[in-house]
């Protein structure tokens, strides 16, 4: 079961996402990752479904009608399948 997402970024377009320390256990398939603004209500989209337990997200900015919009948040979940019961299990969400 996986246990932890951590999402970290030094930039607003670049996200490092860990799951599970950075080392898928074997008992995991693979992770399915969402990914939301963080403005209520969230939206999520799928936008990995990969096998690693360390990848880089590069969102892009968001621009609202006043112009370029500073401090975007982003959510992130994320979904490890476990493939002893062949369903998906949920990890603890993060948000940057």
């Amino acid at each position: 079961m996986a246990t932890n997402l951590v999402a970290t970024s030094s930039t607003l377009l670049s996200v490092k996402l860990t799951l599970d320390s950075g080392t898928k256990p074997a008992t995991i398939g693979h992770y399915k990752i969402e990914r939301a603004r963080n403005v209520a209500p969230f939206a999520y989209l799928v936008i990995y479904e990969t096998e690693l337990a360390l990848l880089y997200d590069h969102p892009r900015a968001w621009y609202s009608d006043s112009g370029v919009s500073t401090g975007i948040s982003w959510r992130y979940r994320a979904y490890a399948y476990i493939t002893a019961s062949s369903s998906y299990d949920t990890v603890s969400g993060e948000y940057i």
